[in-house]
């Protein structure tokens, strides 16, 4: 996933390889202002639970007692829509000690939503399986 924060212009990013899951934010093209990682089998990721109008998912990334949920999505209106990029949505609540200090928007045209199923598929390949009941990753059996 990344965007363009609405209100400042500066670049989000979430990605990740077989291990490791990134966060990076700060100016496009620049160094990050903030850059943090966590083993792909660590990550506090919630996929999109395949019901409702909104496909959207999130990862917590945790820095000390502040904690990034970064989310992103799309609703999807009806079959016939060519095109779902108006309809986009993204952005990160920063909150410390458990306490919201705030919430940076995307630009919704900016938003580029791709994490599953490739991280879902990176989680599995790493060993965990989601259990739907409990709403987190567990070691697989």
């Amino acid at each position: 996933m990344s965007c363009t924060i609405a209100t400042n212009g500066k670049y989000l990013e979430v990605c990740h390889d077989a291990e490791t899951v990134f966060y990076r934010f700060g100016p496009a093209n620049r160094p990050a202002e903030l850059a943090l990682s966590v083993p792909i089998t660590e990550v506090d990721y919630v996929p999109w639970p395949g019901v409702g109008r909104s496909i959207a998912e999130g990862i917590d990334f945790r820095n000390g007692n502040h904690v990034y949920k970064v989310y992103a999505g799309f609703d999807r209106m009806y079959d016939d829509e060519p095109e779902d990029l108006e309809r986009s949505f993204g952005g990160v609540r920063i909150a410390r000690d458990d306490l919201p200090l705030g919430e940076m928007i995307c630009d919704p045209p900016t938003v580029d939503f791709g994490w599953s199923p490739p991280l879902w598929d990176a989680m599995i390949a790493a060993g965990l399986e989601w259990n739907d009941r409990e709403q987190t990753w567990r070691p697989a059996r």
